[in-house]
């Protein structure tokens, strides 16, 4: 049943554009439509082959001065599905990221729907993460009040994510977790801040997440941070520290007492310019800082998935796939390199990190990372990356972790509206311990030709031998288990875009590779796409 504020906001939208004329508003509408049909993609499961569906998402966006008011409904329709799928593919038509905000000079407040972030995220990060298909925003108030001298952020929501998964596309219900944030910002002279932050968060206070997975009763976090973008001219500094506490149910006791758990995150980030060359340099120290939900399983009808409160920085290429975000403490350096300041780039970094490993104690990690980039013919770029990264265990017989990887790319300018762009990476990575030995390929390639900004054509070309432990690539397919592994992944993409952006198509039919994609320590397995998938976006 539909709630009376969400009835008055949605007559708000409607009615709007007949009462507000007189004022300086616009009324935007975006209709996006998704279709697709998905073929056997030889992942050794059934359970996510050969179905159809259709998705659609209306956003209307109304804002007229300093106010706007928002929405979004999100419709899936499965024309056929797998019977057997746990949890099952579900239709589902509902309104989505309803928000109302006024955004003041002075003074700023968003009812309903809104993402937060404070500090560099080591604090709190409610946002949209594209890479990992994720969308939470908190469900609640936020205001902002601001003068020359001082920032003030307060904010409480209950958690909630988009309940349509654009990954596994399965219907997600919410955590119902209760979070609340207050920050001060003072700005200081030379564009230097200092800044006190607090975040409480309470699981699932009204007991309504129907899931198995353990979760803190409350957890509280609280930090400070200090920036100063322009120190004497020749640099900047950063620089943040956050406590983590976390309270448990006790699994010792039969009374009512918690088990409290602790952990801390510093991070330092440091520039330097001097002429032609630029240092960065940039250390972190994270202790148990891990913080997370699950969504609501409902009796084995929706996904249950994780999603993360905190995303601190990782200090290395979000490629990497790096999952120990929690427990590690290292340092990172980077030189750059631009000879008379010309259109040659020569950069090189060094990591070297100290991870906790639940199996292996800790591990001693270092990644060393070389390259160049080259500007030519004005618009076109060359850039070529090389780096080896280890993981050493800290007793005999632990798993070993190396890679080396290759990563370029090339723009190709042809006249004014034409290009060729062609980009990838590929690892030779090596996992052994004294019961196995793997090694593997993994890559990703792209031929693009675009005609600027009519249309966009790509091939990509995908490998990966990693759930078979071998670096025998065949032609398409391996064979495990009696069933066929697929492990070259070839798909071609036309994007077609007209009236300003004001409609846009686009097209990707093959096979695309999967895996495991890692932001900020968050990760999400990504299965492997095989079929069509069809998107039309109008713009109004």
């Amino acid at each position: 049943m539909i709630s009376r504020s969400t009835l008055a906001l949605v007559s708000a939208l409607l009615l709007w554009p007949l009462s507000a004329r007189a004022l300086e508003s616009t009324f935007e509408i975006t209709q996006t439509l998704l279709l697709d049909y998905h073929v056997d993609n030889s992942d050794l499961t059934e359970l996510n082959d050969n179905y159809a569906d259709i998705r659609n998402r209306l956003n209307l966006n109304l804002s007229a001065d300093d106010l706007t008011l928002s929405m979004r409904f999100d419709t899936a329709t499965f024309i056929r599905s797998p019977g057997s799928a746990v949890p099952p593919y579900l239709d589902r038509y509902g309104l989505e990221k309803i928000s109302a905000r006024y955004l003041g000079k002075s003074f700023q407040l968003s009812l309903g729907d809104f993402y937060a972030s404070f500090g560099r995220g080591i604090a709190l990060r409610i946002s949209k993460v594209d890479e990992l298909g994720q969308d939470m925003t908190l469900l609640g108030v936020k205001t902002r009040v601001q003068t020359d001298l001082v920032r003030l952020t307060a904010l409480a929501g209950l958690s909630n994510p988009t309940n349509n998964d654009g990954v596994y596309e399965k219907t997600l219900a919410d955590p119902y977790d209760l979070v609340t944030g207050l920050q001060t910002i003072w700005y200081l002279p030379n564009t230097t801040r200092l800044w006190l932050h607090g975040v409480g968060i309470f699981f699932d206070p009204l007991d309504l997440n129907d899931q198995s997975h353990s979760l803190p009763k409350q957890a509280f976090s609280a930090g400070a941070g200090f920036e100063a973008p322009d120190l004497l001219d020749w640099g900047n500094l950063y620089a943040e520290f956050d406590w983590l506490g976390k309270q448990f149910e006790s699994v010792v006791s039969s009374d009512e007492q918690l088990d409290i758990s602790h952990g801390y995150a510093v991070y330092l980030g440091w520039n330097l310019f001097l002429h032609d060359c630029s240092v960065l340099v940039e250390f972190k120290s994270y202790d148990e800082y891990d913080l997370y939900t699950w969504t609501s399983s409902d009796g084995r009808k929706h996904y249950n998935e994780r999603i993360d409160y905190i995303r601190p920085p990782t200090l290395e290429p979000l490629e990497m796939e790096i999952a120990n975000n929690r427990d590690v403490t290292g340092a990172k350096i980077r030189m750059d390199w631009r000879p008379g300041g010309a259109d040659t780039l020569l950069f090189a970094s060094f990591a070297g990190f100290v991870a906790g490993d639940m199996s292996a104690g800790d591990r001693g990690i270092y990644h060393v990372r070389l390259g160049a980039e080259q500007n030519f013919l004005r618009r076109g770029r060359a850039k070529l990356a090389v780096g080896v990264r280890e993981e050493q265990p800290d007793y005999a017989g632990a798993e070993y972790r190396g890679l080396f990887y290759v990563k370029s790319s090339l723009k190709i300018p042809l006249g004014m509206r034409h290009g060729l762009d062609i980009h990838g990476f590929n690892w030779w990575a090596d996992h052994h311990n004294a019961l196995s030995d793997a090694k593997y390929l993994k890559g990703e390639w792209t031929l693009g030709y675009s005609w600027a900004p009519l249309l966009g054509l790509a091939v990509i070309l995908g490998y990966d031998t990693e759930l078979s432990g071998s670096r025998s690539l065949e032609t398409f397919y391996t064979t495990q288990d009696g069933k066929e592994l697929r492990q070259v992944f070839l798909a071609g993409s036309l994007n077609i875009n007209l009236l300003n952006s004001g409609l846009v198509f686009r097209v990707l039919a093959g096979h695309i590779r999967g895996g495991i994609k890692c932001v900020a320590g968050g990760c999400r397995f990504i299965p492997p796409f095989s079929g069509v998938r069809v998107e039309a976006v109008i713009r109004l």
